[in-house]
């Protein structure tokens, strides 16, 4: 199982901000983002590999990772990249490229 991405700064549908989501498919992770986040504010996008969800979900949607996963890699070009885990570390990342 590889760690979850959150890549901060995606320009979505309508040119709205938001997050691209990529994780291993779970069935888990698939029902807690249909319940937990609006629909109108989340999509699920093939051709990026991942789910779209609107910028101001980015707490909701670091919970609903954690769930199911121990940890994900927030990709922010501004705030900086940070590794987040379930246990409430977090650990700043370097960009090798």
């Amino acid at each position: 199982m590889t760690t979850p991405t959150l890549e901060v700064g995606v320009m979505g549908l309508r040119e709205r901000d938001g997050l691209l989501l990529r994780a291993d498919s779970n069935e888990t992770l698939a029902w807690d983002i249909a319940n937990d986040i609006t629909s109108t504010a989340c999509t699920r996008m093939e051709e990026l590999g991942g789910w779209w969800i609107e910028a101001s979900y980015f707490d909701t949607t670091v919970d609903i990772v954690l769930r199911s996963f121990g940890s994900v890699l927030v990709l922010d070009r501004v705030a900086g990249d940070r590794l987040l885990s379930r246990d409430g570390g977090v650990a700043v990342q370097e960009r090798l490229l």
